[in-house]
């Protein structure tokens, strides 16, 4: 049975519903990882500088894991509760790239994502079934294999710029550098129909 290892980069702790349903889960081989970062001074901008210290904690974590045995990494927001099958519905697909489903905090968006045009991309506003290809998913559920990690790393991706389909304007952040990283090394995303989470609003920092 492949082995797992479970991340969790924060800043603080974790959130007790989503630490409880990682503990709950039906697979049987899976470690923890969880590294604990506090934020620095490292962008003017306070939303980019939320994000680069995210991937600052990210690397850090990259390279600690890749220091184990495990075959699989399982990359979790501290805000993000999974469902009691996850890693075991990943494993029975075992795509090197996949993700579960998860909202944004506010609004109707998934944190999935299509591209339409050069520049322009269609943000998911509802689950789709089945195992589906994307552009783009969240970092914030996503199971990927030891080759994928030891390929790409994590990156800002706070200086390039995109809109939606809604005329939304965004920089790239780390969830769409490392997807459109991964399509470029030959390595499609897909998100499972089977694995919807809930995203919390947090409440331990």
């Amino acid at each position: 049975m492949p082995k797992v290892l479970a991340i969790i980069p924060t800043k603080a702790e974790i959130e007790p519903r989503a630490l409880k349903a990682l503990q709950a889960q039906d697979y049987p081989d899976f470690g923890f990882l969880n590294t604990v970062l506090q934020p620095t001074n490292l962008h003017p901008d306070p939303e980019k500088n939320r994000v680069t210290n995210i991937v600052v904690n990210r690397n850090y974590a990259r390279r600690l894991a890749l220091a184990t045995d495990a075959e699989w990494f399982f990359w979790i927001d501290s805000d993000v509760v999974i469902p009691p099958h996850t890693i075991s519905e990943f494993m029975r697909h075992r795509l090197p790239f996949m993700g579960g489903w998860y909202k944004k905090m506010a609004g109707p968006d998934w944190v999935s994502s299509r591209w339409v045009a050069e520049g322009l991309f269609y943000l998911f506003q509802e689950p789709q079934r089945g195992v589906q290809p994307v552009d783009m998913m969240g970092l914030g559920c996503v199971m990927m294999h030891r080759k994928v990690l030891e390929r790409i790393d994590f990156k800002p991706g706070t200086e390039v710029y995109l809109r939606d389909v809604f005329g939304r304007s965004y920089f790239y952040a780390e969830c769409m550098y490392f997807c459109q990283e991964a399509i470029q090394n030959g390595i499609r995303p897909h998100i499972l129909g089977s694995i919807i989470c809930d995203h919390i609003e947090k409440k331990v920092g």
